[in-house]
């Protein structure tokens, strides 16, 4: 059975953007009847959906958090967001940039032990900006052979032996094992953990109060359950962590992250605005014609219309999640479940009705993640 929570914010933003407009009646209908289809048809035990039209926003959950309570998903449940955390580990190089730190096109090698050899090609070296772009030539993730805990020098090890087949910077290929680099070279830059980081830097100035790794009590019990096949629930940690926390490993909420999306649409004034020209730049190609990526975020054209959408996905531990906005006209959408379904079809459909879109899209790259980061 479908339960249903929901709660709907209207104009009450300060906005910096497009001007407030409202979201019909009969187009909020048609997002309930979208989101709830997976909970309804027993796919998933819980679904949660955020949408932002100008500065009005609706948020809908369905489903039961952790199956058997009856405890509904609402803006304060704790999700685990997976990849979409890559795009604060960006939103820190640029920061770093920005404060003349960092530079996009220092070596990695200069933020490694000593011990360390970063792989290069025909003299071309690996790059921060490589790594936040996905360029840098590594694969998806190192070859674990089994190991279940990732330590961080095992990952330099890992790093050291590969041998990259192609130039830094030549071509898409989404990377995990990328990602977990950059973190750990801007926590060598600044002599810091990653979470202190993520949450003194971006947190703290855009107001997101339960986006963490460690949850406080409060936190930990409105976390929602993460299921895997067969419908088994899944442990609350990543097994590659803490190697891989700048990849895959923070936790928010539907409030918190509807916050994020209005940040990165370019309706809040903070701190943090300036950073938006460089994390939404089409730095490099993506993995499909006519496709971008950003630092982290990737963008592809949305049919039909002359607008792109700019998104980011993520899965962890049984957790699946999307976010993705429309710039131009003010468009947004974030969708978590605690199965696998395809939360990018969901909101890529609500996308396009706001966007008065009538053509098929094709899926974008990365649409189904692999349950790992």
């Amino acid at each position: 059975m479908c339960r249903l929570v929901a709660a709907s914010f209207g104009c009450i933003l300060a906005v910096a953007g497009p001007a407030c407009a409202e979201i019909a009646p009969e187009t909020r209908a048609r997002i309930d009847e979208i989101a709830s289809a997976p909970v309804r048809n027993g796919e998933v035990p819980a679904l949660i959906v955020g949408v932002m039209q100008g500065s009005d926003r609706m948020v809908r959950g369905y489903g039961e958090i952790i199956e058997g309570t009856d405890v509904r998903p609402g803006p304060t449940t704790v999700w685990e967001i997976g990849s979409i955390t890559k795009t604060f580990t960006a939103m820190l190089l640029a920061l770093y940039v920005q404060r003349g730190i960092v530079h996009y096109h220092d070596p990695l090698q200069k933020y490694v032990p000593g011990w360390v050899t970063v792989p290069s090609y025909g003299g071309r070296q690996i790059e921060l900006i490589d790594l936040a772009t996905h360029t840098s030539g590594l694969p998806k993730d190192p070859n674990l052979d089994g190991i279940r805990h990732l330590s961080v020098e095992e990952m330099y090890r890992m790093t050291s032996a590969y041998r990259l087949t192609r130039a830094p910077g030549a071509q898409f290929e989404y990377s995990n094992w990328g990602f977990a680099l950059l973190a750990h070279a801007l926590m060598r830059a600044m002599g810091a953990d990653y979470e202190q980081l993520v949450e003194g830097d971006i947190c703290n100035p855009l107001a997101l109060s339960d986006t963490r790794i460690k949850l406080t009590p409060d936190e930990d019990a409105r976390q929602a359950q993460g299921y895997g096949p067969g419908g088994r629930p899944r442990p609350h940690d990543n097994p590659t962590w803490p190697a891989f926390n700048g990849a895959g490993a923070l936790r928010s909420t539907m409030d918190d992250m509807m916050g994020y999306l209005a940040y990165n649409m370019g309706q809040m004034n903070t701190p943090l605005s300036s950073l938006l020209p460089d994390l939404q730049r089409e730095w490099r190609a993506g993995g499909m014609p006519g496709t971008h990526v950003g630092l982290a975020w990737q963008m592809f054209p949305m049919r039909g219309t002359d607008h792109t959408v700019i998104w980011k996905n993520g899965a962890a531990s049984g957790f699946f999640s999307y976010i993705g906005f429309v710039k131009e006209t003010g468009t947004g959408v974030v969708v978590i479940a605690n199965r696998k379904v395809r939360v990018a079809r969901i909101a890529i459909r609500i996308l396009r009705m706001l966007n008065g879109a009538n053509v098929i899209e094709p899926q974008p790259e990365e649409q189904e993640p692999e349950e790992s980061q």
